[in-house]
């Protein structure tokens, strides 16, 4: 006959939401290190549930899903942030270091980084800050430059070996 999506029990949600917020909001700070993106994210966690009717597909501990979830999205947005961090020049976050040293280090640090990628052969370059910088897949550099994902994957690969040195 017709088939309905499950609805969502809101009480049910809520029950999930007072006993595990606290929990989920600690485990979200270690990661963040700042209370109230810690909150945000467990909230955007619940309303995620709620909106995409998750809550009655889960099998198992939800306290497990739950907590395996918040993590997930704290080292997604950190990995955004180290992304945007090494893609752009961070002249915002010099001016705001009042240590001389520290500023100094930093930035022989990045001129250093920034040498070392101009040291790559052009295309391992353009791959790389396809992939990195872009955020594309490997398979839609492949399309873009018709070449195959194997030889995305082995130039990304050479230019970290290479930068690591």
């Amino acid at each position: 006959m017709f088939s309905r999506k499950k609805s969502v029990d809101v009480a049910d949600l809520k029950d999930h939401f007072e006993e595990h917020y606290p929990s989920l909001c600690r485990i979200a700070y270690q990661y963040m290190q700042d209370e109230a993106e810690a909150e945000d994210i467990v909230q955007d966690f619940f309303f995620s549930l709620w909106e995409r009717k998750l809550l009655c597909n889960i099998q198992g501990d939800f306290g497990h899903y739950a907590k395996t979830s918040v993590r997930n999205r704290c080292l997604t947005l950190l990995k955004k942030r180290t992304r945007t961090i090494y893609c752009s020049l961070p002249d915002e976050l010099l001016d705001e270091s009042e240590d001389a040293d520290y500023r100094t280090h930093y930035e022989q640090q990045l001129d250093r980084l920034y040498s070392d990628l101009q040291q790559l052969p052009d295309r391992q370059r353009e791959i790389l800050q396809l992939s990195v910088c872009s955020d594309m897949k490997y398979k839609d550099i492949s399309e873009r430059l018709n070449i195959s994902v194997n030889t995305i994957k082995t130039h990304i690969k050479l230019a970290y070996k290479k930068l690591r040195r």
